[in-house]
């Protein structure tokens, strides 16, 4: 049987929280199947402090990829009244 995570678990939807994203193998069709990961296990001190800089809905919403990352900002953040999340992304330039 061939092994389906021979090249990684896809990386969709990775957040603050060790383990969180798609569980599904890098290049799966379809749709995504994401988790948000061991939450109690975040330590703020390892986290991106910067903050989305955008719309007056999303505005504060904090970087969850790790503290010293590369490119740019990314947060998945609730639409509220709904049970979706969009991704917010945002130049690194756009905060120290």
């Amino acid at each position: 049987m061939p092994d389906l995570y021979a090249n990684g678990v896809c990386t969709h939807g990775e957040g603050r929280a060790p383990g969180s994203g798609c569980i599904k193998p890098s290049g799966h069709d379809g749709a995504h199947c994401v988790t948000p990961g061991d939450t109690d296990a975040l330590d703020d001190d390892n986290l991106c402090p910067a903050e989305y800089p955008g719309d007056d809905t999303h505005v504060g919403q904090l970087c969850t990829r790790p503290a010293g990352h590369e490119g740019e900002h990314r947060c998945d953040a609730e639409i509220a009244g709904t049970s979706y999340t969009r991704t917010l992304t945002w130049s690194s330039d756009s905060q120290p």
